[in-house]
């Protein structure tokens, strides 16, 4: 396994190796040598190792109950938050795809998150009500789309891999419920969420 997936969770704090450095993943600086021999002894002692290959995008089901009241309250914070574990997954400029429902049948992109850092929120942090694991993006990359204009994605959402064997779930929704609400992607579903989304108008601050 490249070293770059190889990651431990230590007093509640992520770590990741990458390249042969271990990087605290709530700061992005390097662990100091006095605390990487710990490090790689958790790694390659322990019965269960956290080794979660990483994921190059995500899809995340945003409630329109939970945008609505985001995006009035505090606006564009160029996060997201949630207790599935493919969040710590992610790596810096890999994307979460969030989506809404803008009404009882239409399912539009709400935004495009690139990822800055993964870190695990602590108690009175903004998103901790959400999730314990925190996607910060970077907000020149990130993009926030118009709910109210962007096209229908039901049908591309339905044709993606984990739906197959689920078809016959009444509405999209259902598939996201709970823990169930991150869902990873394919680079060529991610190609696909990259074309819809140069028909969805962008927000600005």
């Amino acid at each position: 396994m490249d070293d770059s997936q190889e990651q431990v969770e230590i007093d509640d704090k992520l770590y990741r190796r990458v390249s042969g450095q271990w990087i605290d993943c709530s700061t992005g600086l390097v662990v100091p040598s006095s605390a990487v021999g710990r490090l790689d002894r958790v790694l390659y002692q322990s019965s269960d190792p956290l080794r979660i290959p990483p994921a190059s995008s995500l899809l995340f089901f945003w409630t329109w109950k939970n945008y609505e009241s985001d995006m009035r309250l505090l606006g564009m914070t160029y996060q997201l938050n949630h207790d599935n574990g493919l969040m710590r997954s992610l790596r810096r400029r890999d994307h979460i795809w969030a989506f809404t429902r803008r009404d009882e049948t239409t399912y539009v992109l709400a935004m495009d998150l690139v990822v800055d850092v993964i870190r695990r929120n602590q108690f009175g942090d903004q998103g901790a009500r959400y999730g314990k694991y925190c996607a910060l993006g970077n907000p020149q990359a990130c993009r926030y789309f118009d709910v109210e204009t962007g096209p229908d994605a039901e049908q591309l959402i339905r044709e993606l891999h984990f739906f197959r064997g689920n078809m016959k779930v009444d509405t999209t929704g259902q598939l996201f419920q709970g823990i169930n609400a991150v869902r990873p992607l394919t680079a060529q579903e991610h190609a696909k969420l990259v074309e819809l989304s140069q028909g969805c108008g962008i927000l600005v601050q």
